[in-house]
């Protein structure tokens, strides 16, 4: 994809955003991330069987276009997520997305860990990886002689009871897809809030998406970036990570599971721990 199509797709993105507006700064920073390989890390929480967002506190469902036919997958497997997560059926889930013509030209890999925190909400802890394969090591990821096509693996949710050890499988096929590439979450953040303060301004689309690409906070799907696998997926303990309701600094909303170093995306402050 190159950076042309991807602004056109930005500008589509800004106009749905300013719908829903709780999710700017969350939208922001996945398309950067997306747009320029980098691991997109995340938590759904899971209450009474259902996914919730904790930034909105909303069902992920709503989040969902469901008129499409890819939208009816992501629908069908979120709800299966939220299902298996309520009856702890296992503590790794694996959702993988190949390729599409003319809407995603990569594959996705999104892990899951099941963690409980320091208060015991019970949340997945998410991260989303785009990749580079041919057809035959996509189907090789997690083998499975139900699955024949890529459009059967994109229906099937894997779910793992011990899910170090099946990781370890994924992550020995993986690897090699991924590079490394340092990451400076300060100024990710920085520059999300200022994109973001334009979306809210109600500036023009078009400029947004165009001075996005110019800084290179928009990026082209060519370009591969992330740690190695194995960082990625380290997972949130409850001695690493506490769930934060609100910034101590300026009061705006967490609910997440956050660790020391965490930076807010209103404010900018840094949480210090306990």
């Amino acid at each position: 994809m190159s950076i042309e199509q991807n602004l056109e797709t930005a500008v589509s993105f800004i106009q749905t955003w300013r719908e829903k507006p709780g999710r700017i700064l969350t939208e922001l920073i996945s398309l950067h991330n997306e747009t320029n390989r980098k691991p997109d890390r995340y938590l759904l929480e899971i209450i009474n069987g259902e996914l919730i967002d904790p930034l909105t506190r909303r069902p992920v469902k709503e989040f969902i276009d469901t008129t499409s036919y890819l939208g009816k997958i992501e629908a069908d497997i979120a709800v299966e997520l939220g299902k298996r997560g309520e009856k702890n059926e296992g503590e790794l889930a694996v959702w993988i997305t190949p390729p599409y013509p003319g809407i995603y030209p990569s594959s996705k890999i999104i892990i899951h860990r099941l963690v409980f925190t320091g208060e015991g909400r019970k949340v997945w802890d998410s991260v989303a990886v785009l990749f580079e394969a041919e057809e035959k090591e996509i189907l090789n990821l997690i083998p499975d002689p139900k699955i024949k096509t890529l459009e059967d693996l994109r229906k099937k949710l894997f779910v793992f009871k011990n899910g170090e050890e099946a990781l370890f499988k994924i992550q020995s096929k993986l690897e090699t897809c991924l590079t490394r590439c340092s990451s400076e979450e300060e100024e990710l953040f920085l520059r999300a809030k200022y994109f973001r303060q334009m979306i809210m301004s109600n500036v023009s689309p078009f400029l947004i998406a165009k001075a996005m690409g110019k800084v290179g906070f928009l990026g082209v799907h060519a370009i591969s970036c992330g740690p190695t696998f194995s960082q990625l997926f380290t997972p949130v303990s409850i001695t690493e990570g506490k769930f934060v309701v609100k910034c101590g600094n300026c009061g705006a909303p967490i609910n997440a599971v956050i660790s020391k170093g965490y930076l807010c995306p209103n404010c900018g402050g840094i949480y210090e721990g306990c």
